[in-house]
């Protein structure tokens, strides 16, 4: 009889440590998930952050009216450029 109790006994811790361990391995990817999104939107903070400061930037530029700005927005939206010369990288867009 004591026996029987003892088995019992150990099938039960057995059977609470299997579910505890599964339950702790889904919990260890639901862990790596929302660490993956977190760094995802740390990297997209990031790079709309620097859009953003280039753009006020370019806002300061056009408000003092700096001659270099005004001309480089008017370049890039009219996609000029003088003969033989090299044009400046385009500025910079919205990409998602």
């Amino acid at each position: 009889m004591q026996l029987a109790l003892v088995i019992v006994h150990v099938l039960v811790a057995l059977a609470v440590l299997s579910f505890t361990f599964r339950s702790l391995g889904a919990r260890t990817q639901d862990v790596a998930g929302v660490r993956q999104l977190a760094e995802t939107e740390h990297v997209q903070t990031a790079r709309i952050q620097a859009e953003t400061q280039r753009h006020q930037q370019l806002l300061a530029g056009l408000r003092n009216r700096d001659p270099y700005v005004v001309e480089l927005l008017a370049r890039d939206r009219l996609s000029f450029s003088r003969p033989g010369e090299l044009t400046p990288p385009s500025l910079p867009t919205n990409r998602r």
